[in-house]
């Protein structure tokens, strides 16, 4: 038996998840010690009562969806996201740009620790979108 491909072409696919996550999302940050931020698209949400069911976690805990292509080069993330990282929630204008201090750097809204190893989803070596668990 000849091998099929996937259902669906894979950057067809991830082009989809960022246009759904850059409509319904925000511009964050991904910092970590020793190499520069890296732009992301995030989309926030709460981790429903089933999903809780059974597991250990605490009430403040967030879940982020994270859009595997980076909004500012369109490339893949690079590096990947880890738990290294900290997931850097800006502020932003009325008319949706994000705020720039008196030194041109973004204002940041909220810092959220990465609290599990971010979970890749699809199912090819190249990632659809990230899934994160995080913490205030």
């Amino acid at each position: 038996m000849q091998p099929q491909p996937a259902p669906f072409p894979v950057n067809q696919s991830r082009g989809i998840w960022d246009n759904l996550i850059a409509r319904y999302g925000e511009l964050a940050l991904l910092r970590q010690q020793g190499i520069p931020d890296r732009w992301i698209l995030v989309l926030f949400g709460q981790y429903s009562t089933m999903e809780r069911v059974g597991g250990i976690s605490n009430p403040a805990d967030m879940k982020a969806v994270v859009s595997a292509l980076s909004p500012d080069t369109g490339a893949e993330l690079t590096p990947r996201p880890s738990e290294k990282d900290a997931l850097v929630a800006l502020l932003f204008n009325e008319d949706g740009s994000v705020a720039m201090d008196a030194g041109g750097e973004p204002v940041v809204s909220r810092y959220l620790k990465i609290i599990a190893p971010p979970a890749k989803i699809g199912g090819t070596s190249r990632p659809l979108y990230w899934r994160l668990s995080v913490r205030q």
